[in-house]
């Protein structure tokens, strides 16, 4: 009877003993559970960019603006290099323009693995109607080099135009001469010419006075 007792008695005392265990394992799960959310948003958002899902990446970016900073761990690309990439134009507009609207801070000249801005990235891959959104619409610098002391100008292929170049090289772009320009060029041109025509007065007194010895 008294090893049955005890036997109760055990029971009871480690079942109490566990208690509090077992408490302190539920606060810590539910602290768990809530950083989890976030951890699989941003993780999705990665994904997503990656592949270029960008109807879903909007989405994503509607419940959470700070996804836009998120550096992918291999590349060290945000959303901005991966559309720079892509060549969307339109979604980094949306992407750039919403958190604009959220007050959420963009680094338009963040540097992906090697040092590549988003512009580095549209330049190596052509694209350049993101160039021209990148550099006109929100100022992104011209001047960034990467890890190998390249501009994004010096990745511009041999097609590109000459406003292009100009633009990522980041000169002012050549505008169409004006009609008195146009007038002055044409009066230097003419004159030029006529002078081809007219005689020389210094060689034939030169010549003449030859002749005389």
């Amino acid at each position: 009877m008294s090893r049955v007792c005890d036997v109760i008695e055990y029971a009871v005392c480690t079942s109490e003993s566990e208690r509090p265990v077992k408490t302190t394992k539920s606060a810590d799960d539910a602290k768990d559970c809530e950083s989890v959310p976030l951890e699989l948003l941003a993780h999705e958002w990665l994904v997503k960019c990656a592949a270029g899902l960008w109807g879903q990446v909007y989405a994503l970016l509607l419940r959470d603006t700070s996804l836009a900073q998120k550096k992918d761990f291999m590349s060290g690309f945000t959303a901005l290099h991966w559309a720079a990439k892509d060549g969307n134009s339109q979604m980094m507009h949306k992407i750039l323009d919403f958190c604009k609207k959220r007050g959420t801070c963009v680094n338009i000249n963040s540097k992906a693995h090697g040092g590549y801005t988003p512009l580095h990235i549209a330049a190596i891959h052509g694209q350049t109607e993101v160039m021209l959104l990148l550099v006109q619409s929100y100022g992104a610098s011209v001047n960034e080099r990467d890890n190998d002391g390249k501009k994004p100008f010096h990745y511009l292929g041999k097609g590109a135009s000459a406003e292009l170049k100009a633009i990522v090289g980041g000169m002012k772009p050549s505008r169409e001469k004006t009609e008195d320009e146009e007038y002055k060029e044409q009066t230097k041109s003419f004159n030029t010419i006529s002078k081809l025509f007219q005689p020389h007065m210094g060689k034939k007194q030169k010549t003449k006075f030859a002749h005389d010895w």
